[in-house]
């Protein structure tokens, strides 16, 4: 599976920025749109942003996708059967900032993992600097969290975000943003890299670092962006070059 931002929705006229859902079958290959609606939302406070999804599936069949909003909370949206229908973005318990949040499940359980900037302040574009990287679980599906447990911090100068995740074994790979904000000469940004115990993240006591790292973005190479090409039905064809990762 895999979410995607579009921001050329139009509700009653104005510009929303909304999730679509697409899967595929053969690894990447060609894929197939799984929202015939762009996923937005539409509720008593008019409409709202539902910016940069992630989605996980969490038990066979059952998915849950989170999305940033100007609202200070994320907002979700559920499908029960394999992605094929999904629920509307509906407000979440979990108070965020406009930065996206990352999804994965927990190796060998049921447990969700959501790595995210909890603080939020309902101040600025960003309704919340981006100074605390933190960790929550849930249990049940993502219908309740667990408080956030604080994996980095750092000042007000510089900002930590944009998380990336994955697991082998039962380690976890973190790399996130780090860039600074006091707004003076060129940003310099950095990728930092930590790798957390699962039994840190599911509560425990133990040490949960094994490493921290740091690189500047002029060290990691990058590929240059294939596009992928689509028709108008929502059926994405091969990529020219290959699936881009």
């Amino acid at each position: 599976f895999m979410a995607e931002l579009n921001s050329a929705v139009k509700i009653d006229g104005k510009p929303v920025a909304a999730a679509l859902v697409f899967a595929s079958d053969d690894g990447g290959l060609t894929w197939r749109r799984m929202t015939p609606e762009p996923l937005c939302i539409r509720d008593g406070q008019g409409s709202g942003n539902c910016e940069e999804p992630c989605l996980v599936e969490h038990a066979p069949g059952r998915l849950l996708m989170v999305m940033r909003t100007l609202r200070g909370r994320l907002y979700q949206c559920r499908s029960e059967d394999s992605g094929r229908t999904w629920s509307r973005p509906a407000r979440s318990s979990v108070a965020n900032p406009r930065a996206p949040a990352r999804l994965e499940r927990i190796p060998g359980t049921g447990t969700i993992l959501m790595v995210h900037n909890p603080h939020v302040s309902g101040k600025g574009w960003h309704k919340g600097a981006r100074v605390v990287l933190a960790a929550r679980t849930s249990r049940d599906g993502g219908r309740t969290w667990s408080d956030p447990r604080q994996i980095e911090q750092t000042g007000a100068d510089t900002w930590y975000d944009y998380p990336s995740i994955y697991w082998t074994g039962d380690v976890l790979h973190l790399a996130y943003r780090s860039v600074p904000r006091d707004g003076k000469g060129p940003k310099r940004v950095d990728v930092r890299y930590q790798r957390l115990n699962k039994a840190w993240l599911l509560g425990g006591k133990r040490e949960r670092l094994h490493s921290v790292q740091r690189r500047s973005v002029a060290d990691v190479q990058l590929e240059e962006p294939r596009r992928f090409t689509g028709d108008p039905s929502g059926c994405c064809n091969r990529p020219a070059g290959g699936v881009r990762g």
